[in-house]
């Protein structure tokens, strides 16, 4: 058994179940873990801002079922459905009984909809009708995964050219690998891919030759990043390189806080997955009739 929420330690919460690890690690190492540690309610901010804090809501740790209940049954009783499906019940809860049409600061800064609780509802009701149908029915991208989502050069310390110690650990939580796992800070970038640098470099003035050498210096940190990761970590390279996984954690997000936030993006996304759906639907349909 696996679940998804915040690692405590045993005796800070003994009614919660036991942390196991899977994974390539001595039975000493996960006996160790399983004594000292156990999974309890998720951490994340979302959860506990304004009146959610004093509110019962389903925070987890949600359970992980058996391979063969992730891959058959996909929408019933999942740790990843159900925790995706808690933020959206979440955030309809809050918004029922705290939430007032807001009044922008600035005249015409946002739209109608942003400042009507129906409308933030209307959405959120429509994203539970989707967002676990999108999740993957592999079990080694659901896994159940402890991830350091803050990983940039302040928080990593290296002593004689090793790394000796990783901090700002507080609000790292357990959940869904294709939910938790993204490109590390340190690596991540979205720019033009460019590994060489160019027959006219010399002729370049100052100022572009650093434009150009920054451009070829994080393109080849990350293919070094993503042909490692390929090769020692092909569970994770199966996570980068899901279809759509970009749009579902962008929708999850937007789940997150559009009230607070914009629902301009959220509905948007809403939209291009209705319209992918349509358009996967007709392409079926076209070859059942060839």
């Amino acid at each position: 058994m696996f679940r998804h929420g915040a690692i405590f330690y045993a005796e800070d919460m003994p009614n919660c179940a036991p942390a196991e690890i899977r994974g390539e690690v001595s039975l000493a190492v996960k006996e160790d873990v399983r004594r000292r540690f156990v999974v309890g309610p998720t951490v994340e901010r979302e959860f506990w801002e304004d009146e959610r804090a004093q509110m019962a809501l389903d925070r987890g740790p949600c359970k992980c079922e058996s391979a063969t209940a992730i891959s058959s049954n996909m929408n019933e009783g999942t740790s990843a459905a159900a925790y995706v499906e808690a933020i959206a019940y979440r955030e309809i809860r809050w918004i029922e009984q705290y939430a007032n049409a807001k009044v922008p600061l600035v005249p015409l800064s946002t739209s109608d909809a942003q400042k009507l609780p129906e409308a933030h509802i209307d959405l959120l009701q429509k994203y539970l009708s989707v967002v676990s149908k999108l999740l993957p029915t592999e079990e080694d991208l659901l896994l159940p995964t402890l991830w350091h989502r803050d990983l940039h050069k302040g928080n990593v310390f290296v002593h004689e050219g090793q790394v000796s110690s990783v901090i700002d650990w507080q609000s790292v939580w357990v959940g869904p690998r294709n939910l938790r796992a993204r490109m590390p800070q340190l690596v991540d970038y979205n720019g033009e891919i460019q590994t060489k640098l160019p027959e006219n470099f010399e002729d370049l003035d100052p100022e572009e030759k650093d434009s150009v050498s920054e451009t070829v210096r994080r393109s080849i940190l990350l293919y070094i990043y993503e042909t490692s990761t390929a090769k020692r970590n092909p569970s994770l390279y199966k996570v980068m390189r899901f279809p759509n996984g970009k749009t579902l954690e962008q929708l999850v997000a937007f789940a997150h806080n559009s009230w607070d936030e914009a629902i301009l993006p959220f509905r948007e996304i809403l939209i291009r997955i209705q319209r992918f759906a349509s358009v996967a639907e007709g392409m079926v349909h076209l070859l059942t009739r060839t």
